[in-house]
């Protein structure tokens, strides 16, 4: 507990929890192509990761890393999040059977006043193709804070009845200002044969 006073504020980041890999799959796609997704949760109410680097990692059956892929993130305090790579090859086109998501070099910090922020999502729906060459995920996207945002990404995770992934796409949107709302639709290539029953957007 800080009691306040002259003192410089007590120091809880050295009492901070790790980060928690709760999933990672991936999905094959077309052209011998996989597109990955983790979901992360901060346990600490007060502290959030300011940025720390990830790795994901294709592995074959015999459990070699057969590619990867690096990146940067951060998470806010209490949070879940997904972080998705769209479109990962392989070398010399090898089939993975398993992917494995790392994070390291986490930068903490005392964020226990920032909030998530306030963006709704409405009207999402899946449909195939009636033609049979791709899969549309379509809905809104409302700013409900005070504040604008200028830049919001958008993961779009499909789950089927058995609460597998079966598919996964990111996309980007500019400019939304506060109380402003804006459509989005994402597309594959090929059409999604599982029958989708969830469609997680974070």
């Amino acid at each position: 507990i800080d009691c306040g006073g002259p003192c410089s504020p007590c120091n809880v980041i050295s009492e901070t929890k790790e980060l928690i890999v709760q999933e990672a799959v991936f999905v094959s796609e077309e052209n011998n192509t996989y597109d990955i997704v983790a979901k992360i949760n901060n346990p600490n109410d007060a502290i959030g990761a300011e940025s720390f680097n990830y790795t994901f990692a294709l592995k074959s059956e015999a459990g070699e890393i057969i590619a990867t892929s690096e990146g940067n993130s951060f998470i806010l305090p209490a949070d879940n999040k997904y972080i998705a790579k769209i479109g990962m090859k392989t070398s010399n086109n090898s089939v993975p059977e398993s992917v494995e998501f790392s994070i390291s070099n986490v930068k903490w910090s005392t964020l226990k006043d920032i909030a998530k922020p306030q963006v709704g999502v409405y009207s999402k729906k899946f449909e195939n193709d009636p033609a049979g060459i791709g899969s549309v995920v379509e809905g809104i996207l409302r700013n409900e804070s005070m504040y604008d945002f200028k830049k919001i990404e958008v993961v779009i995770v499909l789950r089927n009845e058995n609460d597998r992934v079966v598919g996964i796409n990111t996309t980007q949107k500019e400019s939304i200002r506060a109380k402003e709302q804006q459509s989005f639709r994402i597309t594959w290539p090929t059409s999604i044969l599982d029958n989708v029953q969830k469609i997680e957007i974070d």
